[in-house]
Protein backbone atom coordinates (compact mmCIF):
# COMPACT_ATOMS: atom_id res chain seq x y z
CA UNK A 1 0.00 0.00 0.00
CA UNK A 2 1.29 3.59 -0.52
CA UNK A 3 0.16 6.73 0.88
CA UNK A 4 -1.81 9.02 -1.66
CA UNK A 5 -0.47 11.98 -2.49
CA UNK A 6 -1.53 12.85 -5.93
CA UNK A 7 -4.86 14.50 -6.46
CA UNK A 8 -6.83 11.33 -8.23
CA UNK A 9 -8.46 14.02 -10.88
CA UNK A 10 -6.15 15.85 -12.09
CA UNK A 11 -2.90 13.68 -11.05
CA UNK A 12 -1.87 16.80 -9.81
CA UNK A 13 0.79 16.79 -6.19
CA UNK A 14 -1.30 17.63 -3.08
CA UNK A 15 0.07 20.27 -0.88
CA UNK A 16 1.46 18.93 2.13
CA UNK A 17 -0.86 19.18 5.20
CA UNK A 18 -0.89 22.39 7.05
CA UNK A 19 0.68 21.98 10.49
CA UNK A 20 -1.88 21.80 13.49
CA UNK A 21 -2.04 25.79 15.38
CA UNK A 22 -3.67 28.99 15.89
CA UNK A 23 -5.29 30.44 12.93
CA UNK A 24 -4.60 33.96 12.49
CA UNK A 25 -7.15 36.01 11.78
CA UNK A 26 -8.05 39.72 11.77
CA UNK A 27 -9.02 40.61 15.15
CA UNK A 28 -12.33 42.52 13.72
CA UNK A 29 -14.13 39.76 13.21
CA UNK A 30 -17.67 38.87 14.84
CA UNK A 31 -17.93 36.28 17.41
CA UNK A 32 -19.49 33.98 14.99
CA UNK A 33 -16.29 34.20 12.53
CA UNK A 34 -14.13 33.44 15.69
CA UNK A 35 -15.58 30.62 16.44
CA UNK A 36 -16.25 28.97 13.12
CA UNK A 37 -12.82 29.57 12.70
CA UNK A 38 -11.75 28.07 16.51
CA UNK A 39 -14.00 25.32 15.47
CA UNK A 40 -11.52 24.96 11.69
CA UNK A 41 -8.41 24.77 13.90
CA UNK A 42 -9.72 22.24 16.19
CA UNK A 43 -10.97 19.88 13.23
CA UNK A 44 -7.48 20.77 11.40
CA UNK A 45 -5.57 19.35 14.65
CA UNK A 46 -7.61 16.10 14.82
CA UNK A 47 -6.88 15.60 11.19
CA UNK A 48 -3.24 16.26 11.64
CA UNK A 49 -3.15 13.70 14.63
CA UNK A 50 -4.13 10.72 12.38
CA UNK A 51 -2.35 8.65 10.46
CA UNK A 52 -2.41 9.26 6.34
CA UNK A 53 -5.00 7.54 4.53
CA UNK A 54 -3.27 4.72 2.92
CA UNK A 55 -4.74 3.06 -0.39
CA UNK A 56 -3.82 -0.36 -1.99
CA UNK A 57 -2.61 -1.30 -4.88
CA UNK A 58 -6.15 -3.47 -5.88
CA UNK A 59 -8.04 -0.22 -4.38
CA UNK A 60 -6.27 2.17 -6.97
CA UNK A 61 -7.07 -0.77 -9.62
CA UNK A 62 -10.42 -0.23 -9.20
CA UNK A 63 -10.91 2.88 -8.80
CA UNK A 64 -9.15 2.81 -12.66
CA UNK A 65 -11.48 0.54 -14.00
CA UNK A 66 -14.49 2.59 -12.80
CA UNK A 67 -12.81 5.68 -14.56
CA UNK A 68 -12.76 3.91 -18.13
CA UNK A 69 -15.73 2.46 -18.27
CA UNK A 70 -17.54 4.15 -21.51
CA UNK A 71 -19.85 6.74 -19.56
CA UNK A 72 -17.40 8.14 -17.18
CA UNK A 73 -15.35 9.18 -20.28
CA UNK A 74 -15.26 12.96 -21.72
CA UNK A 75 -18.49 13.77 -23.82
CA UNK A 76 -19.88 11.06 -22.54
CA UNK A 77 -24.16 11.48 -22.00
CA UNK A 78 -23.97 12.47 -17.92
CA UNK A 79 -27.59 14.27 -18.63
CA UNK A 80 -28.94 11.32 -16.23
CA UNK A 81 -26.72 13.44 -13.29
CA UNK A 82 -28.56 16.66 -13.79
CA UNK A 83 -31.79 14.60 -13.51
CA UNK A 84 -31.15 12.96 -10.79
CA UNK A 85 -30.08 16.36 -8.71
CA UNK A 86 -32.89 17.98 -9.82
CA UNK A 87 -34.62 14.74 -8.41
CA UNK A 88 -32.77 14.97 -5.14
CA UNK A 89 -33.70 18.57 -4.53
CA UNK A 90 -37.09 18.46 -5.77
CA UNK A 91 -37.64 15.48 -2.88
CA UNK A 92 -35.78 17.63 -0.48
CA UNK A 93 -37.95 20.40 -0.69
CA UNK A 94 -41.29 18.51 -0.44
CA UNK A 95 -39.70 16.79 2.67
CA UNK A 96 -41.63 17.53 6.13
CA UNK A 97 -40.03 17.31 9.44
CA UNK A 98 -41.90 14.58 11.95
CA UNK A 99 -42.30 15.12 15.31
Amino acid sequence: MRPCQLDRITGAPLPPARPPGPLVYDARVDGSTREALQQLAQARRLVASRAPVRLSARYLLAVDRVEALPENRMRADKTWVLRLLTAARRLTASATRLH
